[in-house]
């Protein structure tokens, strides 16, 4: 069932991450643009699931829980998904003529992969409630992003460089790797979990995601780096190169991701608590004479972390932007 909770814990985390790469693009993507994608990614849920369950009846029998699991995480889940997460950038934002350099493959591409994951989590919520809600949120709706964001980098490299095609299969290619990674291990455990060992398979699930957004953070840092020195006046030109070598301060590139993630957390937390107390007032559900303690207490315990997650995570942005400038 989706409560006005669930529904926040369902719809945040991507919010917040279209915050983030939006605000890693120093030549910002239109709105409306941005918004659309949004929402074709969202819509691309429908077909996706008739595929999956087709590809997932068409499995053959006889197969072990090994094979199952690797057909289900790499081809009736990540070759689906990405596919169609790819088809969306193709057919709408990478024609629009806002789009003109590598940075806005990553937007882009992480903005069609969020619309998708915040539909596939509003639907695991309805199912599995808030604790599947919150575990998604921290791990699966990052990794759809991540994901997203190298498979639109690559893509528009390859445009970019007359490659068009061989950039589509290079983005395609990783990111149904790490995705099919990021699966694998889950969804062998579904199939093993008797096994002795089994369980030792989710570390794989959470190295691959915080590989994947290394990644990221490594690519999106270079094309920043590119976007201060190759157009500082201005946006012009179609193309933009990436700089070899490593840039940046190490230092503070690790606490602007330690503040990114402790926002996050602080946000996400207070949120659920001031909305908690706002259903409790409306619905009737606070005592007669508790009103004012149960203010006190929400404005310490909800409104004071949402406020300072908020402000964490965009400090965390606008020092991570910072790296690339000093």
């Amino acid at each position: 069932m989706i409560t006005p909770a669930t529904g926040l814990v369902s719809v945040a985390p991507s919010l917040l991450l279209m915050w983030f790469f939006h605000a890693r693009d120093r030549f910002r993507e239109p709105p409306g643009v941005v918004w659309k994608t949004f929402l074709l990614g969202l819509l691309t849920i429908p077909p996706v699931v008739v595929l999956e369950g087709i590809l997932t009846a068409a499995r053959p029998d006889g197969t072990t829980g090994l094979e199952t699991a690797l057909f289900d995480a790499f081809l009736a889940a990540a070759f689906v998904e990405e596919t169609f997460k790819l088809l969306v950038l193709l057919l709408y934002p990478f024609r629009q003529p806002a789009f003109d350099e590598l940075m806005d493959g990553m937007v882009y591409g992480a903005v069609a992969s969020l619309g998708f994951a915040t539909l596939e989590n509003i639907l695991y919520v309805f199912e599995g409630g808030m604790s599947v809600g919150i575990t998604r949120a921290l791990l699966s709706v990052p990794a759809h992003a991540c994901w997203g964001a190298l498979l639109g980098y690559y893509t528009a490299r390859g445009r970019i460089a007359g490659r068009p095609l061989r950039g589509a299969l290079s983005g395609l290619s990783a990111a149904i790797f790490l995705h099919g990674l990021y699966d694998f291990p889950i969804m062998y455990l579904v199939w093993m979990d008797e096994t002795p060992g089994a369980a030792l398979s989710i570390p794989v699930t959470l190295a691959v995601a915080v590989a994947g957004w290394v990644w990221v953070l490594r690519v999106s840092r270079r094309i920043r780096r590119a976007q201060m020195e190759s157009r500082p006046a201005g946006r012009s030109g179609s193309s933009l190169g990436v700089p070899p070598g490593r840039t940046g301060r190490p230092a503070s590139r690790a606490g602007a991701v330690l503040m990114l993630f402790a926002g996050v957390i602080l946000a996400s937390l207070g949120a659920l608590i001031v909305l908690g107390i706002v259903i409790g007032f409306a619905t009737g559900s606070v005592a007669h004479g508790n009103g004012p303690s149960v203010l006190v207490g929400g404005f310490v315990t909800g409104v004071l972390p949402l406020l300072i997650g908020i402000l964490l995570f965009h400090s965390g942005i606008r020092r991570l932007n910072h790296t690339v400038s000093g």
